[in-house]
């Protein structure tokens, strides 16, 4: 059970920077608040969720085999947390933002970022982007990012696709960035986040 867990963060962690990663490519003023439906969809695989986005941290609320998790990443505390609901529990790992390649593995830090065309996605204005990766067999990302949000709203990776769907722009809780209230934080020792859990 502590692998999957395990995995399943990285996963979320991974789709939940992956739609927020393109902004290093822009780093242009302050992005807009918002809240969307998200949906990963991976070789068949599905995840589905909640996402909100501030510039003080993004936060995705899913499930999984009927479980729910919240992964939330502070970016004014270079924390993120994953949230086991059921249990009333979280795990705490340091995060910084140069740690993103780390999850993305490897865009947006190992690849060639080519901007391609600008498009119209669900109503809002896009720029359509190349994340290329020379001698890899999966070739590039493509991802359409909102230059508003600050954030890719799509991205397609092979078999892997990722989007936001039913965008709504407004100011989000500071509240939706912490663990939530009343909740106990975990202890995991041994753990190695990047490799597993060790003996």
């Amino acid at each position: 059970m502590r692998t999957i867990t395990t995995n399943l963060f990285l996963l979320l962690m991974g789709a939940a920077l992956l739609l927020a990663a393109p902004a290093a490519i822009h780093a242009q003023g302050q992005p807009v608040a918002f809240s969307a439906d998200f949906i990963d969809t991976d070789n068949g695989d599905i995840i589905q969720g909640k996402y909100y986005a501030s510039p003080e941290g993004i936060r995705l609320e899913s499930a999984s085999d009927g479980e729910p998790f919240i992964t939330i990443v502070n970016f004014a505390h270079n924390r993120s947390w994953m949230v086991q609901v059921q249990e009333r529990t979280y795990l705490e790992i340091p995060f910084q933002p140069e740690d993103a390649g780390d999850f993305l593995s490897p865009c947006p830090e190992l690849t060639t970022p080519r901007k391609v065309g600008s498009e119209t996605l669900q109503g809002r204005k896009v720029e359509k982007w190349l994340c290329e990766r020379p001698g890899r067999a999966r070739g590039a990302i493509t991802v359409w990012f909102d230059p508003r949000l600050q954030a890719a709203i799509r991205s397609e990776d092979g078999k892997k696709v990722t989007e936001m769907r039913n965008i709504k722009e407004g100011r989000q809780p500071s509240e939706l960035f912490q663990p939530p209230t009343g909740y106990t934080k975990m202890e995991m020792p041994g753990m190695d986040f990047f490799g597993g859990f060790g003996e």
